[in-house]
């Protein structure tokens, strides 16, 4: 319909050990996915949509735990864990445009190439069950350009 500005609320997660840990799990598939949100590693926790969301307690700090990789069939992931984030989510003002359960998770690459589930699987086995790493994640307002296909992610809620 023409508009440009996806908005999301995000936790910037900002470790070069998550970060090493993505390149790791990218690598691992290689054949089939492209690097996500290279720029900005980050756990969604609300998803706006198109319309322009309230403002947010930004800069709020949520302790997470970043485990191994997994995949859903769209992208690779790392699992997260955060016992905070429920209350995170419940004090995120409007509807959220969710078509599917909220997962957190954070997102490595995204499937560029079909991959059979079983070669896919097979590749994440080594990186699939790394300890988890305690990190924390920054609350942040975002946008995602929807005419772009990168996934890069533009920190605050303000249209550029």
């Amino acid at each position: 319909q023409g508009r440009r500005w996806y908005h999301v609320t995000v936790l910037v997660v900002d470790d070069a050990r998550v970060r090493a840990r993505r390149e790791q799990v990218v690598g691992a598939c290689a054949a089939w996915a492209d690097p996500f949100c290279v720029d900005v590693p980050h756990v969604t926790v609300f998803v706006h949509g198109f319309s322009r969301p309230a403002p947010v307690d930004e800069g709020c700090v949520v302790p997470i735990l970043v485990g191994g990789a997994n995949a859903f069939s769209s992208c690779t992931f790392l699992e997260v864990r955060a016992p905070l984030l429920r209350e995170v989510r419940l004090r995120v003002p409007g509807p959220e445009e969710r078509w599917s359960g909220y997962r957190p998770h954070l997102t490595c690459g995204r499937f560029a190439r079909p991959g059979r589930p079983g070669d896919v699987a097979e590749a994440l086995r080594p990186v699939r069950g790394l300890a988890p790493l305690r990190v924390h994640g920054v609350l942040r307002a975002a946008r995602v350009d929807a005419f772009s296909e990168d996934g890069n992610l533009c920190l605050g809620g303000d249209e550029a």
